[in-house]
């Protein structure tokens, strides 16, 4: 999650290489580490980030994807409902 953070303070900043490259470890930290919610945050952002950045590619689609699939409860949380909302977005 401080890597997530950091990344979303780098992209506020606007160093948006450097926050997608912190997006990207938090993803795969939060992935190594099994923490499901973790993961689906710092996923939705990266995909909400390359999405800005006109990157609709199905890296940002399969990442998110496996995100959701990894919450088993929760379906009406703020966390799930917007990254299925960028998920619909993103298969547009």
């Amino acid at each position: 999650e401080i890597q997530r953070l950091h990344g979303c303070r780098l992209l506020h900043e606007g160093d948006v290489d450097a926050a997608e490259e912190a997006l990207g470890r938090a993803c795969a930290t939060a992935d190594w580490q099994g923490a499901h919610w973790f993961k689906l945050r710092a996923a939705r952002d990266l995909a909400a980030l390359r999405m800005a950045r006109g990157d609709n590619s199905g890296v940002s689609l399969s990442a998110l994807v496996s995100a959701l699939d990894s919450v088993i409860e929760g379906d009406n949380l703020r966390d799930v409902v917007e990254a299925r909302d960028l998920l619909h977005l993103l298969r547009e």
